[in-house]
């Protein structure tokens, strides 16, 4: 089992716009994990009780959000993604996508079985790229989305 080569996926898809992108990865990331489901669940079973394999499959899931963090990075710096914690929005966003595939490929697979990975994929890139919040919202923005961007830059972590 290797980890998702997320900026080596990216490049070689070449110049496509940043919704089409952070599509493509969690395309890509549903592909991996469903492909080699029971190998991935054998890890993550056998993890608990040892820890170099715990260290091991660590190390792997870091790769990953280390790439998909450095992407989110680059698009940051072009002023298209919100500047954040890349590594935490990464972290959140392949959980999302590894929780979501554990429960359809797993113990809801048969209840989840008419559930389109491509219908996943949408429905992810919306929420995380556009959020739940509508224009029309009359709740203020909270954490870090909050922050006026002249005191981003003493917020930063």
């Amino acid at each position: 089992m290797d980890h998702i080569p997320i900026e080596s996926f990216v490049e070689s898809k070449g110049p496509l716009p940043e919704t089409k992108i952070f599509e493509e990865i969690c395309r890509e990331s549903f592909k991996f994990i469903a492909q080699d489901f029971k190998l991935v669940m054998l890890f993550m079973n056998e993890s608990i009780n040892s820890p170099k394999l715990s260290d091991f499959f660590y190390d792997e899931f870091s790769q990953s959000v280390s790439g998909m963090a450095n992407v989110f990075e680059k698009y940051s710096k072009k002023g298209i993604f919100r500047r954040r914690n890349h590594k935490e929005t990464a972290i959140f966003t392949l959980m999302s996508i590894l929780s979501l595939a554990i429960f359809k490929e797993g113990p809801f697979k048969r209840q989840l079985k008419s559930l389109q990975y491509e219908d996943c994929v949408k429905t992810i890139s919306d929420i995380l790229l556009n959020g739940l919040l509508s224009k029309k919202a009359g709740s203020p923005a909270i954490g870090p989305a909050a922050i006026k961007p002249a005191e981003r830059g003493r917020h930063r972590r």
